[in-house]
């Protein structure tokens, strides 16, 4: 057990650090954003994240992810780092429709 948790937390140090990255990139682009149009209201947010969760639970985009984790699992490879340019497909025509940057 305790070799899979050494193993886990090796594959991802350098997937968080990214993604911690990412997300610190994000919050200064968006509150820039944000800054110029009004503040998006908890229903308009309700209203995304019901959409990205429609098209995160579609059966096209779940196959496409199912295949990309046989990949990674196959390559050795981190499945959290791969999945950006796919999840992004999906994101950025929500995420502009928003009003958000869609590289976000």
């Amino acid at each position: 057990v305790s070799l899979n948790v050494c193993r886990t937390a090796c594959v991802r140090s350098q997937p968080d650090i990214a993604a911690a990255s990412h997300q610190r990139a994000f919050m200064t682009t968006r509150r820039e954003a944000l800054t110029i149009d009004d503040d998006l209201s908890a229903t308009i947010l309700e209203s995304l994240l019901e959409e990205l969760i429609a098209q995160y639970s579609d059966p096209a985009f779940q196959s496409e992810l199912g295949a990309l984790q046989t990949r990674c699992a196959k390559a050795g490879t981190s499945v959290l780092a791969a999945m950006g340019p796919l999840v992004l497909e999906v994101q950025a025509p929500i995420l502009q429709k928003y009003g958000l940057p869609p590289n976000a």
